[in-house]
């Protein structure tokens, strides 16, 4: 490791021991967020190799399948063109989402603009977890995880003493998910300042990306990245 806490190929750049790095497209959002100032250069079509991906399923489970029903849906495929990989399942072109996707089970789906998240009232604290590759400690600045859902209107029919029986599952364009419990930013309840950052270090996230940043975790799994959908469950 070049430069303690990084991954290899931002830390070669870091460390001032390359100028050019071949890797995978799916990981270069990650890294010039850690290194500003790169370029990405796609390969040229006759130098470029396009390896074939399977999917199989390893279980019957309702979330393995729920999940290989959302990877080939329209949404889904979406998600790995903007990430560079040939979809599938897709008919015709589908626009970048213009929002974030807000549902309570069993309810209207909602679509949370990025304006209307812009001006959300903001927050902002100072975070640390550790990590594969040691402690991270950032600044956060965006609305409170509570605060969006009421902005959805995806929480109004929901009585205080269901809180304590209701999850929120955050989604990440990369699939990745994590579990909060709604009485644990409820403001009934907990009221903890779990919040959906729009901002890192004072800088505005790259392409409206949202981070769900959970205050008190000694480690950083629920710190979803790219968050692009919230379902209550």
């Amino acid at each position: 490791m070049l430069v303690p806490g990084k991954g290899a190929v931002e830390g070669i750049f870091l460390a001032g021991r390359a100028d050019v790095s071949l890797a995978y497209c799916s990981g270069a959002p990650a890294i010039l967020r850690e290194v500003p100032g790169l370029a990405v250069v796609p390969l040229p079509a006759e130098l470029s190799v396009g390896p074939a991906y399977g999917m199989a399923l390893l279980n019957t489970k309702p979330l393995t399948a729920r999940f290989a029903t959302f990877i080939m849906s329209e949404a889904g495929q979406a998600v790995l063109k903007t990430h560079g990989f040939d979809p599938v399942g897709l008919v015709e072109p589908v626009p970048a989402s213009s929002g974030l996707l807000v549902q309570r089970t069993g309810q209207a789906l909602h679509m949370l603009s990025f304006e209307r998240l812009a001006a959300l009232k903001p927050i902002t604290q100072r975070v640390s977890f550790m990590t594969d590759r040691g402690e991270q400690q950032n600044e956060w600045t965006g609305p409170l995880l509570w605060d969006v859902l009421a902005a959805s209107g995806a929480t109004d029919a929901i009585k205080p003493g269901e809180h304590v029986r209701l999850a929120v599952r955050v989604t990440g364009a990369d699939g990745y998910t994590a579990i909060v419990a709604l009485a644990e930013i409820a403001p009934q309840f907990a009221g903890r300042p779990i919040q959906l950052a729009d901002h890192l270090n004072g800088a505005l996230l790259p392409d409206h990306g949202l981070r769900l940043v959970v205050p008190g975790d000694k480690r950083g799994g629920r710190s979803v990245r790219d968050v692009v959908r919230i379902d209550i469950e």
